[in-house]
């Protein structure tokens, strides 16, 4: 199985909602596609992909909204019971894709930002991810 440090990461948020859940702690993800890169750390990067990251801040929203974001989905009434999700940066639960999908639904799937990867769905590949983390940790 191929998966992303993303989905992972995403996969071990689903997990620890369901370890904590008993406890009453709420977990979530946020997925950030991506934020503005200020002006030092432009600096350390080098000539030709520094380039490429002024392109990208031009559409990027700053880091404070992603934080803002965050905050109000950690504080917002609306979310008070929510656990075990992923957000985009609309404030939307972020869907597991469809099976088998068409090609127009798996354009839209792949652009949308509201569906995650299937296979981060299966409780199978979760447990081989929650299993792997926990050898790490293990032999750190």
């Amino acid at each position: 199985m191929y998966c992303s440090s993303k989905m992972a990461l995403v996969m071990l948020t689903f997990i620890l909602a369901e370890e904590f859940r008993q406890h009453g702690v709420k977990v979530n993800a946020l997925q950030i596609n991506g934020a503005k890169m200020s002006k030092s750390t432009l600096q350390k990067v080098t000539p030709g992909w520094r380039t490429v990251a002024i392109i990208q801040n031009l559409f990027f929203p700053p880091p404070e909204k992603m934080g803002d974001l965050y905050y109000n989905i950690c504080t917002a009434e609306e979310f008070r019971d929510v656990t075990g999700k992923l957000f985009n940066d609309k404030k939307e639960i972020i869907q597991p894709a469809l099976p088998d999908p068409g090609l127009s639904a798996q354009f839209r799937q792949l652009f949308s930002g509201v569906y995650y990867p299937l296979y981060a769905d299966n409780r199978e590949n979760r447990e081989k991810i929650w299993k792997f983390s926990k050898e790490v940790i293990k032999n750190k």
